[in-house]
């Protein structure tokens, strides 16, 4: 006599089966997109940086009828405008630590003859001004805080005076040290971006005589380092970096006009596409392993901001927005996209909002940075697949929703992007 064996269905069938049902419902929504206002009498407010998580945004406001003043908006605490340094004219927000407590940027003065000069700024969690061109540097006229490690351990930028800037990294053991220039290359330069350990700076070199901008990356190992330009290259520029150094963003001139570049870490470039009436595209910042890159570029429609990612590309934010079914009411357009945190979920920039510019917190979901391509080797496969059901149950990469589990919706997403990866 023959015993019936119970049938135990394998891990791989029971997902696949699911997958169908679990799909179709998908994530639940959250995303969204808030005007996060302005002062009164703004004629135009602008988001220059997030925290690592998205919950607090820097910028600056210009006003008709005082100084541009630097804020810090919270969700909880809505817009708030910082202490302006005494005897300047206004100053401008743009990097914030990790922890969203310190601020950095420049104080702006004018001087008698017309002319303006910065220097480097510091806010506090109070919002307390102070001069940190002083620590920077205690000969130069301007300098300028560009950006910050999460810890707030180590600050870039530039200091100069006669129209030259020098890029520099600072910390409180060394103190101001002058980045060296590329062999041959221009004296002025800037330093854009820092990893969040602080030990990877990317930057750029140039003339301001027929400018011939050149990207460079640099650790304490390595020096200053020349990232790569594509043939026929004008000029090219570094803007941002992933917060775990690997990837540099920014763009390149040719004589067929901008691209957008990502770099990796051995100074690579890999060029992120664009569309074919898109110009003067400009990638300004990346989230933690450079798998979300946001920035701008000018559209048939004007200025418009775009994420792009490892299998989706480069699309507007406006679109990838209304994909997934985000009121945009009141909003003309999304402009420019200026940070984004760690997560790759919160985007920052301006846009125009009844008819004036205002700066926007856009949430693309708990999704956003994540991408099926598990093994990040540009096409969504059986090697992916594996990933994804070795991890099954738990949280992680493959974790593709955000839901805190790996599960039938996560591999309904994978299988979507099947052999594709924005290819």
């Amino acid at each position: 006599m023959n015993e019936a064996v119970p049938v135990v269905p394998s891990l791989a069938s029971t997902a696949l089966l699911t997958a169908v049902a679990w799909a179709a419902a998908g994530p639940a929504a959250a995303q969204s997109i808030r005007s996060l206002g302005a002062p009164p009498s703004a004629v135009f407010t602008i988001a220059k940086g997030i925290s690592a998580d998205g919950s607090t945004v820097v910028g600056y406001s210009n006003s008709a009828s005082g100084p541009d003043r630097a804020f810090r908006w919270t969700a909880d605490g809505g817009l708030r405008l910082l202490d302006v340094f005494p005897g300047s004219d206004g100053g401008w927000a743009q990097a914030i630590s990790g922890d969203g407590s310190a601020v950095f940027g420049q104080h702006v003065f004018q001087s008698p003859g017309g002319m303006t000069h910065s220097r480097a700024a510091l806010w506090n969690a109070a919002g307390q001004a102070s001069d940190f061109g002083a620590v920077l540097s205690s000969t130069s006229i301007a300098s300028v805080a560009m950006a910050v490690s999460s810890d707030a351990g180590v600050i870039v930028g530039f200091v100069g005076e006669s129209s030259v800037s020098i890029p520099v990294r600072w910390n409180a053991v060394e103190g101001t040290v002058v980045l060296p220039r590329l062999p041959g290359g221009p004296v002025y330069g800037r330093a854009t971006a820092v990893s969040a350990d602080g030990s990877v700076v990317a930057g750029y070199f140039s003339t301001y005589i027929n400018p011939k901008d050149r990207p460079f990356r640099w650790t304490a190992g390595t020096g200053t380092v020349a990232l790569q330009l594509p043939p026929g290259a004008v000029r090219g520029i570094a803007r941002g970096i992933s917060a775990d150094g690997q990837f540099i963003v920014g763009n390149v001139v040719t004589a067929a006009g901008g691209r957008p570049i990502r770099w990796n870490a051995a100074g690579q470039l890999e060029d992120l596409g664009l569309p074919a009436d898109w110009t003067l595209p400009d990638s300004r910042a990346a989230n933690a392993d450079g798998s979300v890159i946001i920035g701008s570029a000018v559209t048939e429609d004007g200025d418009r901001a775009f994420v792009w990612t490892e299998c989706g590309g480069i699309v507007p934010l406006e679109q990838r927005l209304a994909e997934q079914g985000v009121d945009l009411e009141g909003w003309y357009a999304l402009s420019e996209a200026h940070a984004v945190d760690a997560s790759g979920r919160f985007v920052a920039g301006v846009g125009i909002f009844n008819g004036s510019p205002r700066p926007f917190l856009a949430d693309l979901g708990p999704s956003a940075g994540r991408s099926p391509d598990l093994d990040r080797d540009g096409a969504v496969d059986g090697i992916d697949l594996g990933l994804m059901l070795a991890g099954w149950g738990g949280t992680g990469a493959a974790d593709l929703d955000g839901s805190g589990s790996v599960d039938g919706t996560d591999l309904g997403l994978l299988l979507a992007s099947w052999g594709v990866c924005g290819k």
